[in-house]
Parts: structure tokens; C-alpha cells; sequence
């Protein structure tokens, strides 16, 4: 993923349909100055809130975002829980980067 680095426009269009999938605003938003390592971070530490305190409205976002039922489910059946929400967020990462590479060509 470290190529996404490479594209600012892309990464900022991902940073806002992340805020947006993941209800994030005012003082709880991604910022759109981060690179993708903070960024990975910090959604790693979101997505790990939802593990602990509200499954459900996590497998709603996962919907929102289009990540595939059977992918969610496999990383939460076969993955190590320390890893868990490190792999989630790359998943959520990775679909809203094709996204956000999709609204970018059609502008």
C-alpha cells in the first residue's frame, strides 16, 4: 500500500469517504494531512473500538464500505485478535482507494 502515498488527491478522497462511512466529524474526523502509516493507524485503533464495543454497527459499515461478508468473517474467524483490526483497516483501505481511484476518473 505504500504506493497510495504517492497520490495525494486519491488519499484525500479515501481520508473523506472514510469520515464519511465511519460517521467521523468535527474533533473525531481523519484529518486529510496524514500519510498512509498514520492513517492506517488511526483507523486500526476506530475500527478496534467497533470490535470491542459494537459489533454490529461494525458489520453495517463494513456493508457501507463493500468490503465482502466472507472476507470480514475470515478475518475474524482466522486472524490472531491482535491483529484483527490492523487487517480490517487494510481491507477498508484498499476498497476506498478503488473508490476513490473510481470518483477521481470520472470528476
Amino acid at each position: 500500500m505504500s504506493s497510495h502515498s504517492h497520490h495525494p488527491e486519491k488519499l484525500n478522497e479515501s481520508i473523506l469517504l472514510l469520515n464519511k462511512h465511519f460517521d467521523l466529524e468535527n474533533d473525531r474526523a481523519l484529518p486529510i494531512q496524514v500519510d498512509m502509516g498514520e492513517l492506517r493507524s488511526r483507523l486500526s485503533a476506530i475500527i478496534g473500538w467497533y470490535l470491542d464495543n459494537d459489533l454490529e454497527k461494525l458489520m453495517h459499515i463494513m456493508y457501507r464500505v463493500d468490503v465482502e461478508e466472507r472476507v470480514f468473517s475470515g478475518i475474524l474467524t482466522s486472524s490472531p485478535p491482535g491483529k484483527i483490526a490492523a487487517e480490517l483497516a487494510d481491507v477498508v483501505l484498499e476498497r476506498e482507494w478503488q473508490k476513490a481511484e473510481t470518483r477521481l476518473k470520472y470528476r
